[in-house]
């Protein structure tokens, strides 16, 4: 009897023992699961169902950093930048090294355009860990935002070195060597084919730019080879910086050829605004050896996540008369401001083939082209598009014709 007494004493004893333990890994399962969903929640765009969750938890675990930090990027990316910035500093304060913290806080003060804050919370991160390649990634992207172009290629140089196994970093400091240099040097061949008795048009051309304090300065010859006949024509280009977001175009040409005109000139004026918005107006002037025209254009343009759209109408006083054409154009870029393909589609007496061919009796067109140009080996650009023209001409009548067209850039 005593011995079965004690048998229970012992049974209730480690029963005793053996509740809370398993209470405590019931729970730690509990908040497992839930972090989990609620994770799961927020990335699927469920935000707000996983922003409960997290506050549920923390209800119950003050402690629970992980699930602080989801929450702060919950936050962050619903823009609730000062709630955002009291989870994850709640965080910091307790754990100063925890570098997924930092990563979150630096995320948050950059997509809040507080990219001075997002310097100093990476030095800050550095100081401790000073080849920490995410701290300097981080880094790097709040210097561009910031214009200082210089520390930014220094510290992409610094994360690349630290990760070298990460080729897309090593593409970025690549692309930011080359649009560190000053000067460019581009070649270009087209050829257009034509449906009827016409023999093709051929066009090079070679330019050469550098980039001054003040803006670009571009400076072009073209070679052309039409109706049995070759000419050249010789432009400058320039893109002066203006301040409050201004910029101007200036175009300036001369030919002795009758492929082109004799001489040109021009300015167009542009407007950066809030939004990715862009417009333009402008006026240039070509004369010709039995005619001058004037040539009024604008644009407006629209950049829109990793697309720019534009739309181009310009009006020619010309003969055989006044003449609107319209030309929209889009691109899709693909994470650099080299690399897009894109695509135009215009209508109209289309003016702005006057500039290459001097052609005096065209009447009416449609053009439709797509393009694309990829950065390779960091220094190199290449360019490549296609198209087909219908045009009208008051001499002809109607001439189709395709054309392609091949260049190449490089950077020194």
């Amino acid at each position: 009897m005593r011995a079965t007494m004690r048998g229970i004493i012992l049974l209730t004893f480690a029963a005793m023992l053996w509740l809370p333990a398993a209470s405590a890994q019931d729970d730690e399962f509990s908040r497992t699961e839930l972090f989990e969903t609620a994770r799961e929640a927020a990335w699927s765009g469920q935000r707000e169902h996983a922003a409960e969750i997290c506050l549920r938890i923390l209800d119950r675990y003050p402690g629970d950093h992980d699930t602080r930090i989801l929450l702060g990027r919950i936050y962050a990316w619903e823009k609730r930048f000062p709630e955002a910035r009291q989870e994850l500093n709640t965080v910091l304060t307790a754990k100063p090294l925890y570098l997924d913290a930092r990563l979150a806080l630096i995320d948050a003060e950059l997509w809040d355009d507080r990219a001075e804050e997002a310097v100093r919370l990476c030095d800050e991160g550095l100081t401790d860990d000073p080849d920490e390649a995410e701290l300097l990634y981080r880094k790097f992207r709040a210097l561009r935002k910031l214009g200082r172009e210089q520390d930014a290629l220094e510290a992409a140089r610094l994360a690349s070195a630290a990760s070298p196994e990460d080729r897309k970093l090593y593409r970025t400091v690549k692309r930011l060597e080359a649009d560190d240099m000053k000067n460019k040097l581009a070649v270009w061949y087209r050829y257009e084919h034509f449906d009827q008795t016409l023999d093709p048009w051929h066009e090079t051309g070679v330019q050469v730019s550098h980039k001054f304090q003040w803006g670009t300065l571009i400076g072009r010859v073209t070679q052309a080879w039409r109706f049995g006949d070759s000419g050249q024509q010789f432009e400058v280009d320039a893109y002066p910086k203006l301040p409050h977001r201004f910029y101007l175009y200036l175009n300036a040409g001369v030919s002795g050829s009758n492929l082109f005109p004799d001489y040109r000139y021009g300015a167009e004026l542009y407007k950066n605004f809030d939004g990715g918005w862009e417009a333009s107006a402008g006026l240039f002037r070509l004369h010709f050896n039995s005619s001058t025209g004037k040539l009024y254009t604008a644009s407006v343009g629209k950049y829109w996540k990793n697309y720019w759209f534009s739309l181009r109408p310009t009006l020619s006083d010309r003969d055989p008369g006044d003449s609107l054409s319209w030309r929209f154009s889009a691109r899709r870029y693909f994470g650099d401001a080299e690399d897009y393909v894109g695509l135009s589609i215009g209508t109209g007496s289309r003016p702005e083939q006057n500039f290459l061919t001097g052609v005096e009796n065209q009447l009416n067109s449609g053009r439709f082209q797509v393009e694309a140009q990829r950065r390779i080996i960091g220094r190199w650009i290449v360019k490549a598009s296609a198209g087909l023209n219908e045009q009208e001409f008051l001499s002809t009548g109607p001439r189709d014709s395709w054309f392609v067209r091949a260049g190449m850039e490089w950077w020194f």
